[in-house]
């Protein structure tokens, strides 16, 4: 090979990692692992809840993730999900009715798979995605019942204890937006779990970093 020839097949290299270089940095995809935390909520069914009404509570909420983007329009995650430990009591106390009612504590959280779709906008530092995927969901419910023989406290051991515990696979999905700063990644992301118990949610705010 001459020396022009040379020359330029090495400028073509250097323009080629050079351009390469700098689209990973504006953009770069494949794996990547990241946290988020917000507010988690649960609207507990009546007949979970042993109470006379559904139960909406929420609490503080967190997860991890680990992700692949092979195409820029599409990826998959693997998540982690918690949604806390929440705590509800309804009392039915009514003079001259003897007190009653319930209390308990509630704990849910979730693996799941999803697939990711991202739109093609044309905003390099901007994705804007939606998943859908499947979550096996974990459903834990500890508390008593309050009547006539005890009273209205936390503590009452001579109340009926109550405890339902609760695992299925249900249909998951979310949306999100992020913004990255070449590896790193903020993300604003609303999550959904179809689950029969109370079809928990959470909204989060969170990072992710790009391994590879």
């Amino acid at each position: 090979m001459n020396t022009g020839r040379l020359a330029i097949v090495s400028a073509a290299t250097a323009v080629a990692v050079a351009v390469s270089s700098a689209v990973k940095a504006a953009d770069p995809f494949g794996l990547y692992i990241g946290g988020a935390v917000g507010q988690a909520d649960l609207d507990l069914d009546r007949s979970v809840s042993d109470t006379a009404y559904d139960v909406h509570m929420h609490h503080t909420g967190w997860k991890a993730v680990i992700g692949i983007r092979p195409l820029p329009i599409l990826g998959a995650e693997l998540e982690y999900l918690d949604f806390g430990n929440p705590s509800y009591a309804e009392s039915t106390f009514a003079p001259p009715a003897a007190p009653g009612g319930t209390i308990a504590t509630t704990h849910t959280k979730a693996e799941g798979i999803f697939g990711v779709l991202y739109a093609p906008i044309p905003i390099p530092m901007v994705d804007i995605f939606g998943k859908v995927g499947a979550a096996r969901t974990q459903f834990d419910l500890n508390g008593q019942l309050l009547d006539v023989f005890c009273p209205v406290t936390p503590i009452a051991p001579s109340c009926p204890y109550i405890a339902d515990h609760q695992t299925e696979t249900d249909l998951a999905y979310g949306a999100g937006v992020q913004l990255k700063f070449g590896a790193a990644a903020l993300r604003a992301e609303y999550e959904r779990i179809n689950a029969s118990f109370g079809a928990p949610y959470m909204f989060s705010f969170g990072v992710t970093w790009t391994l590879l």
